[in-house]
């Protein structure tokens, strides 16, 4: 059945095959939270949203961006060496962080004001897992193995989902965090499977000269989108920091916990669209510019319109469907999506197409609204940290409407760039 619902044009086939594996992958864990709920507390959610939180941020900057830039190569030489590159630098970033970790780690989990913080020290693992899953989801999307990454998302939302459930039949606190740890680790060894004897003579032809050069051909990466990509993961990050330093660990398991839930059709669809898109508009930017403007503001249009029912109903049976779902404690839960999902769905229909922003050409455009959002999350948040936590929010989705315009703005902005170029 699902064949003959496959798209019949390779842009479409190829976002459907990843997201007919984000699909799977994702729901897996969604179909498990109804029993997560019930065997862990939303203290132990807090934890994990703080746990993700930290790797998102650290995650962002863990290959300096060169991942980005394995598409765009000429050759499978020039993306091996890019390949090589991103997987150095993201090793040698997990060894410094568990260095600093080991030094400095108790006073950042006291300054914080976390019970149990010894998860803080699976963090400079998860960063190098990190950063090699994104260099070889890159490679793959370069090769078009859209199966082969569709299968590590959802060798990741099994593994997770089983490791979770386990844990917490033992009643195990840290299990949610645990879960994820394995979960990231799976998918790396999915996507590793296989690569060295497929591409041995590629892979196996790679020298520093090359690795030095692409190094520097790219090097607007590391000068510019590094730093805004880490500003952007902090600003995305920044409500769950507030919420544990000025709340509490209940507000931060609830929000974050609610979060997911609604990010789900973004999940599902923004990461196969945006990993199929962004090497389209690098062909596009040569092959026909002119059709990049139309192309962008069709998919936020359509994106758009497909969250109004989603918005629909969480607005009027929020609150008794996450009661229903994820047992009474998470009632609050619903009032809380009610809000918040007005910011998903801007979110939802911009983040895609911010592909554009990530061409050579667009790389100081993104920083610059990295840097504004940084800055105005940060003081919006801070200055209204003592209101209560319905205004709080509301405040926030508001900032995010706002900032999500701009940045829509940027993007068609960049578009238009590259048809000059």
């Amino acid at each position: 059945m699902l064949r003959s619902l496959k798209p019949k044009s390779g842009f479409g086939r190829n976002v459907f095959t990843l997201m007919t594996g984000t699909v799977i992958a994702q729901t897996i864990p969604i179909a498990v939270s109804p029993l997560l709920t019930r065997m862990y507390t939303p203290e132990d959610f807090g934890a994990l949203s703080l746990f993700v939180s930290i790797f998102a941020i650290l995650s962002a900057i863990s290959t300096f961006r060169y991942e980005l830039t394995i598409v765009q190569a000429g050759r499978d030489e020039d993306a091996a060496a890019l390949l090589a590159l991103s997987l150095a630098i993201s090793a040698s970033l997990g060894v410094v962080l568990m260095i600093l970790t080991i030094v400095f780690g108790d006073r950042l989990v006291a300054w914080l004001g976390i019970a149990g913080g010894a998860w803080i020290y699976f963090i400079p693992i998860c960063v190098f897992v990190g950063g090699a899953i994104q260099a070889m989801g890159y490679w793959h999307s370069r090769h078009q193995r859209f199966q082969r990454l569709s299968q590590s998302k959802i060798t990741q939302g099994i593994s997770t989902a089983a490791i979770q459930c386990g844990t917490g039949v033992v009643a195990f606190g840290p299990g949610l965090i645990i879960g994820y740890v394995g979960g990231l680790c799976v998918s790396l060894y999915t996507l590793c499977r296989g690569v060295w004897k497929s591409e041995k003579v590629v892979l196996g032809n790679l020298s520093l000269v090359a690795v030095r050069r692409e190094a520097h051909t790219y090097s607007n990466y590391p000068k510019y989108s590094v730093f805004g990509a880490f500003a952007d993961n902090v600003s995305l990050q920044m409500p769950i920091f507030m919420l544990t330093k000025f709340f509490d660990a209940h507000a931060t398991g609830i929000f974050g916990f609610t979060f997911r839930i609604l990010n789900l059709p973004m999940t599902l669809v923004a990461y196969s669209l945006s990993q199929v898109l962004y090497p389209k508009l690098a062909a596009m930017q040569h092959s026909n510019p002119d059709a990049v403007q139309g192309l962008l503001v069709k998919i936020f249009m359509l994106l758009l319109g497909a969250m109004v029912p989603v918005i629909g109903i969480v607005v009027l049976f929020g609150e008794p469907l996450f009661a229903f779902f994820f047992g009474e404690p998470w009632r609050a839960a619903g009032s809380m999506a009610s809000i918040l999902v007005i910011a998903v769905t801007i979110r939802f229909a911009v983040n895609p197409l911010s592909a554009v922003l990530a061409l050579n050409q667009n790389v100081r455009l993104g920083v610059l609204w990295q840097a504004i959002y940084l800055i105005t999350i940060t003081a919006t948040l801070y200055v209204f940290r003592n209101e209560p936590l319905d205004s709080f929010l509301k405040i926030f989705v508001a900032h995010e409407v706002l900032l999500y315009s701009i940045y829509f703005f940027l993007i068609l902005k960049g578009a238009k760039r590259g048809m000059r170029d």
